[in-house]
């Protein structure tokens, strides 16, 4: 696993495609976003018996997952049982209050197999955000 700090990647701006075109009207915008973005909550059983999930999960569709985790050293193991369950591979798994504290080491590992794990720790008892990020060797391009 690799464990970088934000602080060390180069910045950039990301473009989406709508950027790129110019003079855009209202009905521009709504023909071209994207119609398919599915933003719900899902507890395990809805989202294993979901048809449209479940259709998604072998496609080359961009795949997240956001979960407060409320302390990653604690709540680790509970994380990847999770993930293990829900039986997808997520391109980005997005974590806040992760309450890693800058200057200091998670005190358990934090690793999940197949990912790197971006990190923006806290300089409080509370906050930090992390990504884990699907590895090249995993990844479908």
């Amino acid at each position: 696993m690799t464990f970088i700090h934000t602080d060390n990647l180069p910045r950039f701006e990301l473009l989406s495609k709508l950027d790129k075109i110019s003079s855009l009207n209202y009905d521009d915008v709504e023909n071209n976003f994207m119609q398919q973005t599915d933003f719900k909550y899902y507890n395990l059983e809805d989202f294993l018996n979901n048809e449209n999930l479940n259709q998604n999960k072998h496609n080359l569709s961009f795949c997240t997952i956001h979960c407060n985790i409320r302390s990653l050293s604690a709540n680790h193991d509970g994380m990847t049982l999770l993930l293990s369950e829900l039986q997808h591979a997520f391109d980005v798994i997005g974590l806040s209050e992760t309450k890693i504290r800058d200057s200091f080491d998670p005190t358990s590992n934090i690793t999940i197999n197949g990912y790197d794990f971006i990190s923006k720790p806290t300089l409080t008892n509370a906050g930090g955000v992390g990504l884990y990020v699907i590895c090249f060797p995993y990844c479908i391009l």
